[in-house]
């Protein structure tokens, strides 16, 4: 083992280190940071997907819609799967059954705020009414929203609740007989 001569001298060398590693510099000898990965798509990892996955251009389009799409933060939801059921639950503390609309189109299910409220702006205004009073903090959201969920192709939302500010919402999975596996009786 060689000790290198110059500041570090005392430095042991790495023995894991690729020695005619060549470290790219620039312009004037500092190292440049390495490069940044590549992000892989759908077309890097399946280059010829388009020659034998025919009819399956919309789950690709959705998967690639899915990747570029900012998942929302507002309002907070969990999403639970019990067997092949799932439940969706949303907070959404001070607004009432009237203010929220469901709906499910083309296998999407939508849940969204039919305008944007003003929460406790009774109370608000009854306040101000008051002489010497002054509202110091309103920290309930009350910004209008839009949530999709992608439903798979045989989930159905039956039920949909709301109680204690939370919005339940129920999706089974209902496969058709014809669909479920079958046992074939041997003679």
């Amino acid at each position: 083992m060689y000790y290198k001569q110059g500041p570090n001298q005392w430095e042991v060398p790495d023995p894991h280190k690729n020695p005619y590693e060549v470290k790219k510099k620039d312009w004037y000898g500092v190292p440049t940071p390495p490069e940044k990965p590549k992000v892989l798509t759908i077309a890097d990892i399946f280059p010829n997907l388009d020659r034998w996955a025919i009819g399956l251009d919309p789950i690709f389009s959705a998967l690639e819609s899915a990747k570029t799409t900012k998942a929302p933060s507002y309002p907070p939801y969990n999403v639970i799967r019990t067997g092949d059921n799932y439940v969706i639950e949303m907070a959404l503390a001070g607004f009432k059954k009237k203010d929220i609309e469901i709906t499910v189109k083309d296998r999407t299910l939508t849940v969204a705020s039919k305008e944007d409220l003003v929460l406790g702006d009774d109370k608000v205004a009854k306040v101000n009414k008051q002489k010497n009073v002054e509202v110091v903090h309103n920290g309930i959201a009350s910004r209008a929203f839009t949530t999709n969920f992608a439903l798979g192709e045989y989930i159905e939302v039956t039920e949909a609740s709301m109680e204690d500010g939370i919005l339940t919402i129920i999706c089974n999975n209902i496969v058709p007989d014809e669909k479920k596996p079958k046992t074939i009786k041997i003679d």
